[in-house]
């Protein structure tokens, strides 16, 4: 299909490109529970020492994302998917041989370097598209809705598995991301050969640590503090679960229900963003997921568990689409929401380490005051952030150059 975006129709085939390849990416997230527990099953690997391997896969998924955005739009797409998918599957294949700790950390740093790549190359490209911010949230819907699919049917594909005779478990995620991964790369660019439209407002502001801006250095400090206290609640959630009278199964019950309604949630950002008044919907998509985490952690209660982990999960599955597509007004080329999806992995490579030193300290009354502050800075810094930039808009737009005529014209 070659470059896409050259052809009629070309726009819904690139964005049917990364939806693929971001669901693709996200196979291994919605497989950690059944990942670490092959984990601990082999000789000499305990909880701790599966934690770490699932904490340091993170941490390179993340790393590389956030390296990735400081080169948006100076790479191939189709070719950085390409190695990522190799890399991802690859590692998923030599998981299955039992090896030396050691060797495994390298196998999984394999595994999570892959999966950063894939994922930034699907918001990358997905934010060359006309109206890009009112497509973000149709990644995580996809997404959303491909996971709730595919854990549905894991037992059926576990036995369809052994029964052809391969009792690898990690075939299964390891020949999904090579069958999606392919089909997506079907649709991708080979490259980002069109100069984003600049405008005079992302070129006047001063550049900070690599971004483009100070609204985007800001966007992603607000992210990370926003989904460090979310990946906690989350991570922890059959603990405080356990304070509320729940059982591990109620609490399983909740989350899936959560992420139920998180999908209208997306689907929401999708007809807001882009349109009405950025700092009201921030402010008010920050005060329902505080509310949730107040809810979940001050009252022990059935009742206000199961409202707040809601709040909660639907709060934070609005917040980084829409955060995602500031980024793209913020920096065209995509490096800035590239750097807020970052967020996601990073919270949860350091929720384990940091949840668990909290829990082991504190009250969980505590540390829900800990998470609505963590959510009160982060929230404040995506609101200076759109002050900040608004501030510094200029009402004309500059003449596109040659080069760059047509970019932009489909949709």
């Amino acid at each position: 299909m070659g470059d896409a975006q050259t052809k009629k129709g070309g726009a819904g085939i690139l964005i049917a490109a990364c939806m693929l390849l971001f669901a693709a990416s996200d196979i291994g997230s919605w497989m950690a529970p059944e990942t670490v527990s092959q984990f601990m099953s082999y000789p000499g690997f305990d909880e701790e020492r599966a934690g770490l391997l699932l904490t340091i896969e993170l941490s390179a998924t993340f790393l590389v994302i956030l390296l990735c955005s400081q080169f948006a739009g100076r790479f191939p797409y189709r070719a950085i998917a390409l190695l990522g998918i190799l890399l991802a599957v690859g590692g998923q294949y030599l998981s299955h041989y039992h090896p030396q700790f050691w060797l495994m950390v390298v196998i999984r740093c394999a595994v999570g370097t892959g999966i950063g790549l894939t994922s930034a190359v699907a918001v990358m490209a997905l934010s060359t598209v006309h109206n890009a911010e009112k497509h973000f949230p149709k990644l995580y819907v996809f997404d959303m809705c491909s996971g709730a699919l595919f854990l549905s049917v894991l037992v059926y594909m576990k036995s369809i598995a052994t029964a052809l005779g391969a009792s690898h478990f990690f075939i299964i995620p390891g020949t999904l991301l090579l069958i999606v991964g392919a089909l997506a790369l079907l649709g991708l660019p080979s490259s980002a050969k069109t100069t984003p439209v600049q405008h005079s407002n992302t070129e006047n502001l001063p550049r900070v640590l690599g971004f483009t801006n100070r609204s985007a250095f800001l966007l992603v400090l607000g992210a990370y503090a926003l989904c460090c206290g979310s990946a906690i609640s989350y991570t922890f959630s059959h603990f405080i679960g356990e304070q509320a009278k729940l059982g591990p199964d109620q609490v399983n019950s909740i989350l899936g229900l959560s992420t139920f309604v998180a999908i209208p949630s997306g689907l929401l950002c999708v007809y807001l963003a882009g349109r009405g008044n950025q700092f009201l919907i921030v402010a008010l998509a920050i005060a329902v997921h505080s509310t949730g985490n107040i809810l979940m952690t001050h009252f022990g209660h059935y009742g206000m568990f199961t409202p707040g982990m809601v709040f909660s999960l639907a709060a934070i599955y609005f917040c980084m689409p829409f955060m995602q597509g500031l980024g793209v007004e913020y920096d065209p080329r995509g490096g800035c929401s590239a750097a807020v999806l970052s967020a996601f992995p990073a919270s949860f490579a350091i929720a384990g380490s940091l949840g668990g030193y909290l829990f082991a300290r504190y009250s969980v009354e505590t540390i829900g005051w800990i998470i609505v502050s963590a959510d009160m800075l982060g929230g404040l810094m995506i609101l200076f952030a759109i002050i900040l930039f608004k501030s510094s808009k200029s009402g004309a737009k500059p003449a596109l150059a040659p080069e760059e005529e047509g970019y932009r014209k489909f949709s």
